[in-house]
């Protein structure tokens, strides 16, 4: 192949990755299967109205995880009847270590799904599954335990997470109890 061919080749190559990057880059639907759902408030628990904030504002998204709109505002009140209902509330944070965000008085990672049933409101913490064992780790054993012994905790806390059956049926793969693995946030 001469050199012509080749260069017109390798620039057809990079125009065509370049439009498929610019084309995804609209696009900020996150994908489902890499957040865990912790179910923080359920049943008994559920609330009627709670606090949320987040020094980074919010991005909304439906159940897919499809990208809705961005809010600016750094706290919201939600109380049944909002339209926040079945809809994702991550916290607009550039750093995924960053998304910090206030659920009712305690702080939790990524976002939360708001759905209220009832007249009351279930809180599902939407939250990686790396930021998940960060939240149980601290919870189930004590730091002072041996590193090998921390390890093989986390390891334990993701694959639990991972496989969990116990709340099939319902919105969430965990909850934050001893009933699956104690998770307390932040």
């Amino acid at each position: 192949m001469n050199k012509k061919v080749l260069a017109a080749v390798s620039l057809i190559i990079v125009f065509i990755l370049a439009l498929s990057v610019y084309a995804g880059a609209d696009d900020q639907s996150l994908n489902p299967d890499d957040y865990i759902r912790v179910g923080l408030y359920y049943g008994s628990t559920s609330k009627t109205s709670f606090s949320l904030s987040s020094d980074y504002g919010f991005d909304v998204y439906d159940e897919n995880l499809n990208y809705i709109k961005h809010l600016d505002s750094k706290s919201l009140k939600i109380s049944t009847g909002t339209e926040y209902n079945r809809k994702i509330l991550m916290c607009a944070a550039d750093d995924p270590d960053s998304r910090i965000l206030n659920i009712a008085g305690k702080n939790y990672r990524d976002g939360c799904m708001i759905i209220e049933n009832g007249g009351a409101l279930r809180i599902i913490n939407y939250v990686t599954l790396e930021h998940y064992a960060w939240g149980v780790v601290g919870r189930e054993m004590s730091s002072s335990n041996p590193i090998e012994a921390l390890k093989a905790q986390a390891v334990c806390a993701r694959s639990f997470a991972m496989t969990s059956t116990k709340h099939a049926g319902k919105e969430f793969n965990v909850c934050a109890t001893t009933d699956c693995q104690v998770y307390g946030g932040v």
